[in-house]
């Protein structure tokens, strides 16, 4: 029995350190590169354009320590606080920390930030992100992927002022060349 538990015991999670890295010979693994790799992640979690949401981010800080584990904390101007905890060899493999709350994977802590901005701006930060085309998918993932996204939206925008949803009707008008009239339409 206590074989088993053994072998179990060496998959068990933790925590990744620079020392991993050093004695591993890995050529990947520097404190500048998984610097770069947590401010990935961390710009896939805040919501908004790629592009503008480095500028959201107050200061980002290495709190890495060999016992604990590399360890990133990246100070939104918002007020809220993500940590990052390396777990994985790859790049990419982040445990997330929301406001020091584990979230279950990056997509919650980014709905979460998401549910905490004005309804217009969730509604067009996500409507960017939609796939009008996905019902011409061959893969059943990405067709499942772009029915649960309009769905959000037509939640979304059903919850907006009439004067956002006016907003919001313009937005994805212009975006996807939409003919469909204001009355008609839904969010998607």
């Amino acid at each position: 029995m206590g074989k088993y538990v053994d072998s179990f015991q060496m998959f068990e999670a933790k925590y990744h350190t620079y020392t991993d890295y050093a004695k591993s010979g890995s050529k990947w693994g520097t404190t500048e590169e998984l610097e770069k790799d947590a401010l990935i992640k961390v710009k896939h979690i805040i919501p908004g354009d790629w592009d503008q949401v480095e500028k959201s981010i107050k200061s980002t800080e290495d709190q890495s320590d060999d016992k604990k584990g590399i360890k990133f904390e990246f100070k939104l101007k918002d007020g809220n606080t993500i940590h990052l905890f390396k777990t994985g060899r790859m790049r990419g493999d982040w445990e997330v920390f929301l406001n020091k709350k584990k979230m279950k994977d990056s997509a919650t802590a980014y709905q979460t930030l998401l549910s905490k901005l004005p309804a217009l701006e969730a509604y067009l930060i996500s409507m960017k992100g939609f796939d009008s085309t996905y019902q011409y998918s061959d893969d059943n993932r990405a067709y499942k992927n772009g029915s649960a996204h309009e769905k959000a939206l037509r939640q979304m925008y059903s919850k907006l002022s009439t004067s956002d949803k006016e907003k919001a009707y313009k937005s994805f008008k212009d975006r996807y060349n939409t003919t469909q009239d204001l009355n008609d339409f839904t969010g998607a």
